[in-house]
């Protein structure tokens, strides 16, 4: 059976095609994305690394918290300090590895880290790569992130935790 044909003096109407949308690293890709990286030197790649005018303590904290992965698990996190601010440009855990507290202990440490230098830690929550954003914001509320209304930003980021500064003791006064 063929195809129904229009009728003589019509022509068929095109239908438009949805407008094009950016596109985003599917889960596999990217994980392909962090192998590469961390086979090519790891956290020294400007890609997915600490940077920054902060002196290299950043770079140290992601190499000692790659290197504090499982086998096989994979680590994407790159951090940037800048005065008052450290901030959290990615966090991810390769797919295999998800749920099983992970970022959690990354995202605990990068906030002592942040707590000791008194910076206040900024991050954007979002659904790219495949994560559930809903969760992530439920683990940035844990670590004592709030949302940030957008006249009241430090920088473009739309989450921010305070600096905790630890209390001084009666020794160090």
């Amino acid at each position: 059976m063929s195809a129904p044909q229009p009728r003589p003096g019509r022509e068929p109407v095109p239908v438009p095609s949805a407008p094009e949308r950016p596109r985003v690293l599917v889960e596999d890709e990217m994980d392909a994305v962090l192998r590469r990286l961390d086979a090519d030197g790891g956290p020294a790649d400007e890609d997915l690394s600490g940077d920054g005018v902060d002196g290299g303590w950043t770079d140290s904290l992601v190499r000692e918290l790659k290197r504090s992965m499982p086998p096989g698990a994979l680590l994407g996190l790159k951090v940037f300090a800048d005065g008052d601010v450290l901030e959290l440009q990615l966090l991810r855990v390769s797919i295999g590895h998800r749920g099983q507290g992970h970022a959690t202990r990354v995202l605990t440490r990068v906030c002592a880290e942040a707590d000791a230098r008194d910076l206040t830690v900024v991050c954007t929550p979002t659904d790219e790569f495949g994560a559930d954003r809903t969760r992530l914001e439920n683990i940035a509320r844990r670590h004592g992130f709030t949302p940030v209304a957008p006249g009241t930003r430090r920088t473009g980021h739309t989450w921010e935790r305070p600096a905790h500064p630890r209390s001084t003791t009666r020794e160090e006064q």
